[in-house]
């Protein structure tokens, strides 16, 4: 079979293949929209956007700490966040 042929009885793979480098980074996503989403829930309408600028991760973490499961919870997603915005910048310069 040709890879005419492929591409026409195949399209979904088609394109899976051709995108298979990029799709790597989906799996960096998540950390960054699930974090966003603890961000959203946690301060929602509690602080002003001029507050939010001004303030670092490590006081957000204090504030927001009630218990050590809560700030366990909040330093880990911080985490995977990190590890997922170091990977994505580099590609996202080039």
């Amino acid at each position: 079979m040709s890879n005419m042929a492929n591409e026409d009885n195949y399209p979904f793979l088609s394109i899976l293949f051709k995108y298979s480098g990029q799709l790597e980074l989906l799996k960096h996503l998540l950390p960054i929209v699930k974090f966003v989403q603890i961000l959203n829930s946690k301060l929602g309408y509690h602080l002003t956007r001029q507050n939010a600028k001004e303030m670092d991760f490590k006081t957000f973490l204090e504030k927001e700490s009630d218990d050590d499961e809560n700030h366990n919870s909040l330093k880990t997603a911080f985490e995977k966040v990190e590890c997922s915005y170091t990977f994505c910048k580099p590609i996202s310069m080039s």
